[in-house]
């Protein structure tokens, strides 16, 4: 969402099922962070390259857990 060109509040919100203050409350502290920034003309967030760096490495991390062999994971569970 964020990635792809920004994303107002309200469609943030939306999409990831969040109350109003929820989403404001989320959404300042990835600002805080300097994963987010707001454009103000056009009311909307965008991911800050910060941003883009975490989200890359979140993904890459993703993809080592899921294409990790179950012989190798444990046969414990």
């Amino acid at each position: 969402m964020l990635a792809n060109g920004g994303a107002t509040r309200t469609r943030v919100m939306y999409g990831s099922y969040l109350t109003f203050g929820e989403a404001t409350d989320f959404l300042q502290y990835l600002v805080g962070r300097n994963l987010i920034s707001f454009e103000e003309a056009k009311m909307r967030y965008v991911l800050t390259s910060r941003g883009a760096e975490l989200l890359d490495a979140f993904e890459g991390i993703t993809n080592l857990i899921a294409i990790a062999p179950f012989d190798r994971v444990g046969a414990s569970f």
